[in-house]
Parts: C-alpha cells; structure tokens; sequence
C-alpha cells in the first residue's frame, strides 16, 4: 500500500502538484524548458525530462509503466492488420451485394439483403460480436465442431503462421465488417438505381 510519501513522490513525478495551465502547457510543449521539483521535497532538482505531445512525447502509461509510444508500438501493427483487413472485406463484399441487390430491384433476393442490411445496421457491433462468439466459438465447441479462437492474434503455443492469423481474424473482422457491410451495401445499390435509371443510360438502351 502507497504511503503518503510515495503518493506525494508520484505527484511531484507527474507534475499532478502544478496548477492545472502548467499542467496543459507541459503536456503539450514538455517541461525540459523549466527547472522542476522532481521529488517533492520543495526543492529544485534540474529541468524536467517531458518534451511535450507537439515533440511526439506522448507521456508515461502508470498502467502499464512504459512510455505511451512503446504501448502504441507494440499494439499499433495488429490494429492495423485488424483495421486493413476489415476494410478490404468491406470493399469487396459491399460492392458485390449491393451492385447485386441492384441489379435484381425488388426481387426475393433484394428483399432478403434489404431486410437483412435492416437489421445488421440496427445493431451494437458489441452485441453482434458476443453473438457470433456465441455461436461460432462456444456452441460450435460444444457440439464438437471446428470452433474459432476469440482472443490474442496468435496461439500461445502455436507456430504463429498465416493461418493461425487468419483464423485469428476471421471474428473480430466479421463483426466490424457486417455493420459496414450493411451500411454500404445500400448506398452502393442506390447509387447503381439512380445511374441505371438516369436519361443518359436509357437513351443508350434505346
């Protein structure tokens, strides 16, 4: 348990003691212009070590008692996997479906992407995430059946191919992409209605 002497070194570490403008200030510009008690004995002890979010020091995480830019380094390659993937699926998918939906207006396959879209686009990513989980990770587990992973990019004890990647990404992606997939499915068929039906096109059918 922190002793108030340990609470009152954290606060002078963290410059928490400062007034709330100095606190702004070195949070953007740093503090390595300014002499700083650094031990919260009130006295002086050199200039501070922060060089300010506009320099690309974005501080310190307590939590994970790092540098924020050695969190973000760590974390950033799989949210871009993540993220690129999803984008990619999106991209294909909405335009497949809606220029399909398109093509074939009002017809029991249009209903059925309508009301489907309808519905995707009506739920929290959160709730269609637990529910493909549900299904495709613990009840396809249950019944024997090849279950997908829910957590890491990897195996912990796995060779860390493609692969296992894949399958790693197959959950989170489908849950990110469905809603966009949705979303974008209907604008695209929209946007193919009004071109199909412009003058120009039925002047060159005519």
């Amino acid at each position: 348990r922190a002793t108030p002497e340990d609470r009152a070194l954290m606060r002078a570490k963290y410059g928490l003691d400062d007034p709330l403008p100095i606190q702004y200030i070195t949070w953007l510009v740093g503090d390595d212009w300014r002499m700083r008690d650094k031990t919260g004995d009130g006295e002086v002890d050199g200039y501070g070590e922060r060089r300010g979010v506009l320099r690309g020091d974005l501080g310190e995480s307590i939590v994970y008692g790092r540098t924020v830019n050695e969190v973000f380094s760590i974390r950033l390659p799989n949210t871009l996997i993540l993220m690129v993937t999803q984008y990619i699926v999106t991209i294909i998918f909405a335009l497949f479906i809606g220029i399909f939906a398109a093509l074939r207006k009002y017809t029991a396959a249009d209903n059925i992407i309508t009301g489907v879209s309808f519905v995707l686009f009506s739920m929290p990513v959160f709730l269609l995430a637990l529910l493909l989980v549900q299904v495709f990770a613990v009840q396809f587990k249950n019944l024997g059946l090849p279950s997908l992973p829910v957590s890491g990019m990897y195996d912990p004890r796995g060779d860390r191919s493609f692969d296992e990647l894949v399958r790693h990404l197959i959950l989170p992606v489908a849950s990110l992409a469905a809603i966009s997939i949705a979303g974008y499915s209907r604008y695209i068929r929209s946007t193919m209605l009004e071109v199909i039906n412009s003058d120009y096109i039925r002047t060159a059918r005519a």
